[in-house]
């Protein structure tokens, strides 16, 4: 059997990433991995989401050598860490074609870090990127019990529980819901417990409740005035994959176009899509208004993630534990 290997940047840190690749190449290394931002104070910095040439150095040499970028390091999320400001880390790790981002959850606060994490995983997903956990001892998080707490707890998109109890779908709807009060009334309803119980009894998953993350609006390329769903036909809108996404699309009177959500700032670009459907916050993070002539507030959706654990383990819990929840 052949084994592929990757060199972490921490071999020689003081190799910038261009010349880590070069170095890597000639070493028989299929990956390299890299160290983006600077952990401590006397480290080198190699800020490829700031330094464009920088970057431009790195990709010609993964491109001509073949080597490719297996991870990129570190979203360290301490007490005072914002899961959003690893966002440009998090967006050039992508661009780099990286397929995890490594993490460390040094925070006592088991609750506060677990919620962080997810929120990584929820703004990391979208880029096609996966987050890995490092149980390192010099962290709170510092044991593979530890860890695996932490990712028996996380966000689920209510688009992904439809996949497995079509019930599900209706909370998927456009105009559904009117913000984010009346979102969480709904979960804390009658009904909203009887929705969660599916959940439970179907899934064997604990949903805690939905986490409000926007509401969305089109924005679209081409100047043209949208008043009803009708104005909408024939405008190729990106939406993310999936059955119920695309029956979004349709319902707001545009062509969905299914694409990953780190390609639809070239598919505006180019004109692959005329579209996309996002909360604000994500246009200004992805600049979609340097390609967009326009948005529209539509407000169709309610953005929100569901906050989940795993049953077995919600129900290991003491209760004064889940009443921490």
């Amino acid at each position: 059997m052949k084994h592929e290997f990757s060199i972490a940047h921490l071999t020689a840190l003081s190799l910038s990433p261009p010349r880590l690749v070069e170095v890597a190449a000639r070493a028989g290394y299929r990956y390299v991995g890299l160290r983006l931002n600077r952990v401590t104070p006397s480290e080198p910095l190699y800020a490829l989401a700031d330094d464009r040439a920088l970057m431009a150095e790195t990709k010609a040499r993964l491109a001509d050598s073949g080597v490719a970028v297996l991870d990129v390091e570190l979203a360290r999320m301490g007490p005072e860490n914002d899961p959003g400001s690893y966002v440009p880390l998090l967006e050039a790790a992508a661009e780099l074609g990286a397929a995890h981002i490594l993490t460390q959850l040094p925070d006592p606060e088991f609750n506060r870090a677990a919620e962080r994490f997810a929120a990584l995983c929820d703004l990391a997903r979208p880029l096609g990127l996966g987050i890995d956990l490092e149980f390192v001892s010099w962290t709170e998080t510092s044991d593979l019990d530890t860890a695996a707490k932490v990712l028996e707890m996380g966000n689920i998109a209510p688009q992904d529980v439809s996949k497995q109890i079509p019930a599900w779908s209706i909370l998927t709807s456009a105009y559904l819901f009117r913000d984010a009060n009346h979102l969480n009334a709904f979960f804390a309803s009658d009904l909203g417990a009887q929705m969660k119980k599916l959940v439970e009894d179907q899934v064997k998953v604990k949903i805690l409740g939905p986490t409000f993350f926007g509401t969305r609006q089109v924005g679209l390329k081409p100047k043209k005035r949208i008043n009803t769903p009708a104005d909408m036909a024939g405008i190729k809108l990106r939406m993310p994959p999936g059955d119920a996404w695309q029956l979004l699309g349709r319902s707001l009177g545009a062509n969905p176009t299914p694409m990953a959500y780190a390609e639809v700032y070239t598919g505006l670009q180019t004109g692959a899509i005329d579209g996309q459907d996002n909360p604000l916050p994500n246009v200004q993070n992805m600049k979609f208004y340097e390609v967009m002539s326009q948005i529209v507030l539509t407000s169709h959706l309610v953005g929100y993630d569901l906050l989940s654990v795993n049953l077995k383990t919600w129900q290991s819990m003491s209760p004064s534990k889940q009443k921490a929840f």
